[in-house]
């Protein structure tokens, strides 16, 4: 099965819903940098992601997965313009606050419930054996 095809306006949607294709271009978005970073992220959580059926409920979730985490890595290093002006020959601009890392988080957690929605688990990361709390009087 081919993976499916990303929705570029719900990435857009996902960091700013202001954004248009001039903004953020789609060849952007489906660069090897964020999308393909995306996809390996799904593939590391999921190794059948890129397998499931055309239209089955597993895909569509895979699918929005991988949307909610090229969003995640597009946020990084995202900045949000409040004002530009060209007066005089001089070029200024403005930047809003924007706290790309905690928005990654967000997004990241978002696709993190659209896997436990299809798969057996529900918890994705667990404490190595090493570790683990052992209880007993070493170096005593």
């Amino acid at each position: 099965m081919a993976r499916p095809a990303l929705d570029h306006q719900s990435i857009r949607f996902l960091l700013d819903v202001n954004l248009s294709a001039v903004d953020l271009p789609a060849s952007v978005i489906s660069s090897s940098v964020f999308a393909g970073e995306a996809w390996r992220r799904a593939l590391a959580r999921d190794p059948l992601a890129d397998s499931y059926a055309d239209g089955s409920a597993e895909q569509e979730a895979v699918k929005r997965a991988v949307e909610y985490l090229t969003a995640a890595e597009l946020a990084l290093g995202w900045t949000v313009m409040s004002e530009e002006s060209f007066a005089g020959g001089d070029y200024r601009y403005r930047t809003q606050a924007f706290d790309g890392a905690a928005r990654a988080a967000l997004l990241r957690s978002q696709a993190e419930a659209q896997f436990v929605a299809y798969l057996d688990e529900a918890v994705s990361f667990f404490l190595p054996g090493g570790f683990a709390v052992v209880h007993g009087c070493r170096g005593r």
